[in-house]
């Protein structure tokens, strides 16, 4: 049996934080997932408070503190428990399930499913994508348009046009057409946090839903995942075109890259869920 290095913990609020807390403080590395960035930082502020409750106490220093919040990644994205050992849930309205196929299987059938307040959603990458330019490969690694669905995270798409990527666009066409809740974005590429800065990432984009709906949304400049919801559109969505109007600029690349795009699609009734193995 592997050893486990890696908990995800689904849910910030009083017991998921709490749970995030002592696996981090027992060397664990933890990613911790809520639906809302608001929900994680509070979460993540009851962890901080709980430390130095114990630092007054004398019974932590400040570098155990220091240790103990460098483990904890928040996200807001399920395909970040991707490479965890073990997924702890402690969100009492919220069911998820996934990878059916394995981890890096770029283009699987893998869904996640949620429940919100009686709503069910449906996070998935089941969609053909094309791109207006692709960087050419270097050796062995590609910068397809198709590692937006990839469920690591060494892969990303990049475009190959000269210039920062301004204009750059991308045209997603899922499998099945169905209203969308918000799409999730991982800006940038992720590799790594040095080449997440060395290339470039989207700033502002512009969203279009089957050509009549049109919105723009702003990305910070942060490596995190980005939620981007769908206001006043409840059609079924055939194609989604992302084109980038504004930029961070990298400290090394013009290469604009973009490392996931997942759907979350309103469902309009309860799935059949068959937990993955």
């Amino acid at each position: 049996m592997t050893a486990i290095q890696k908990i995800g913990v689904i849910g910030a609020g009083q017991m998921g934080n709490g749970i995030a807390q002592v696996c981090a403080a027992s060397g664990f590395d933890v990613t911790l997932l809520d639906l809302n960035e608001e929900a994680l930082k509070k979460g993540l502020g009851v962890i901080d408070k709980n430390l130095n409750r114990a630092i007054s106490k004398g019974k932590l220093t400040e570098a155990d503190k220091a240790a103990t919040l460098s483990r904890i990644k928040p996200t807001t994205s399920y395909s970040d428990f991707s490479d965890s050992d073990l997924v702890i849930e402690a969100a009492p309205a919220q069911s998820g399930y996934g990878r059916s196929l394995r981890a890096n299987d770029p283009g699987g059938s893998s869904v996640t499913y949620l429940e919100r307040d009686g709503r069910w959603l449906m996070e998935h990458r089941n969609y053909k994508v094309k791109a207006s330019s692709t960087l050419p490969p270097e050796g062995e690694f590609r910068y397809d348009a198709d590692n937006l669905k990839d469920y690591g995270r060494d892969s990303t798409w990049a475009e190959g046009q000269p210039g920062p990527g301004i204009g750059a666009w991308l045209e997603i066409r899922p499998q099945a057409a169905k209203p969308l809740d918000s799409l999730l974005l991982l800006p940038g590429c992720w590799k790594s946090e040095a080449l997440f800065r060395a290339n470039a990432r989207p700033k502002r984009l512009k969203i279009e839903l089957n050509e009549k709906h049109a919105f723009h949304w702003d990305i910070p400049d942060r490596m995190e995942s980005v939620r981007i919801p769908v206001i006043g559109y409840d059609r079924p969505v055939e194609v989604v075109k992302i084109t980038v109007e504004d930029v961070w600029k990298g400290g090394k690349f013009e290469d604009l890259c973009i490392s996931r795009i997942s759907l979350l699609a309103k469902l309009d009734k309860k799935p059949k869920i068959t937990p993955s193995r």
